[in-house]
């Protein structure tokens, strides 16, 4: 719904320009003192604005409030904490494969609530300065200012908006929009995750390379027909298919169902406890001693393999954890973090408790 410019701009106050190029503000609201951004837009479709404020979607900004002065459109939005993917591409260079992975797979799950809308949303724009990381590794989809219907029986797009380099051919004006045309965007943005490049300079290989090429096809029907599918095909490439429900609780070895991994699971997981409760590691006399300290190998071994197994994708915390070549680095810091807290741990009970 559109509010009066004077009136709706009365309720904050302007704290400074985050991006005064593109007419970015930071502002307050005056009465609970949270952070918005205050946007304006000469070049939108006012109709995806409105949808979205009544519709909100998970992990793109909640729209708070419309105003239009003349030809232009104000724009409230939530404020989003985080590094923008390319802030982090920039500092930390190109992305591991899981990383990237775990990020396209969080985006399809945006893109999949945008296109369900009747008709489609179109997003237009994804790249890697309009997508942010939030510290706890969720992703977030920002600036719908190129968005649009996707309308049927359309020839071509009207207004040819985009990036070069990850706007699909029909951007400019081949021919209409579709939901296949954010999913030729979402290739280029793999690619320059994994390898620092646009597709025309080089192209990513491993195992999301043929994901890749199949999402940069020039004929939209040979890509992906949906942001669903893309998901599951990166899904089967990578073998982290995330367990639903009580599964996911899982430790590693025991989410997949397969009744053989299980099994070499459980007894992994048994012989560790076998290992940490028959280890001699104080004299006999000490008999509270010894329990505590084989309770506390016990745990530290279990730790260790939940840890380095990324239960609960626990491993997104870890600095450098999303840098390519660095990520088993991290990993490795992460365990000697944990062998010294346990440590700590048996050092504190020797001294304190017994």
């Amino acid at each position: 719904m559109l509010a009066d410019s004077s009136a709706l701009l009365s309720c904050y106050r302007v704290l400074g320009a985050l991006n005064p190029e593109k007419n970015v503000q930071i502002i307050q609201d005056r009465g609970t003192n949270k952070l918005y951004l205050l946007k304006e837009y000469e070049q939108y479709d006012a109709d995806v604005y409105a949808w979205l404020q009544s519709h909100p979607i998970a992990n793109m900004p909640q729209i708070i409030a419309l105003s239009r002065e003349g030809e232009r459109l104000l724009v409230v939005e939530e404020y989003l904490a985080g590094e923008t993917v390319q802030e982090l591409l920039d500092t930390q260079g190109p992305f591991s494969e899981e990383a990237a992975a775990d990020c396209i797979l969080q985006l399809c799950t945006i893109l999949s609530a945008l296109h369900a809308a009747q008709p489609p949303i179109i997003h237009r724009d994804i790249k890697p300065s309009n997508l942010i990381l939030s510290p706890d590794g969720v992703l977030k989809l920002i600036d719908v200012n190129a968005a649009k219907r996707c309308k049927e029986h359309t020839d071509r797009d009207t207004a040819l908006l985009g990036t070069p380099g990850y706007a699909a051919p029909e951007q400019y004006g081949i021919s209409s929009s579709s939901v296949q045309t954010d999913l030729f965007a979402v290739g280029s943005l793999m690619n320059v995750m994994l390898c620092g490049e646009l597709p025309t300079t080089q192209t990513a290989g491993g195992r999301l390379g043929p994901i890749i090429r199949k999402c940069l096809e020039l004929n939209p029907r040979n890509r992906y027909a949906s942001a669903e599918e893309l998901a599951r095909a990166i899904r089967t490439t990578m073998r982290t298919a995330q367990p639903q429900g009580w599964r996911r609780l899982l430790p590693p070895g025991l989410r997949s169902g397969n009744p053989f991994l299980t099994a070499a699971a459980l007894l992994g997981y048994l012989l560790l406890l076998c290992i940490g409760m028959t280890l001699d590691v104080q004299p006999a006399e000490h008999p509270a001693n010894v329990l505590a300290d084989r309770l506390l190998m016990s745990a530290m071994l279990i730790c260790l393999v939940l840890f380095t197994g990324n239960f609960l994708n626990v491993q997104r915390f870890l600095p450098f954890s999303r840098r390519k070549g660095l990520r088993l680095v991290s990993i490795l810091l992460g365990d000697v973090l944990i062998v010294l807290f346990f440590a700590l741990c048996a050092s504190i009970l020797q001294t304190y408790v017994f």
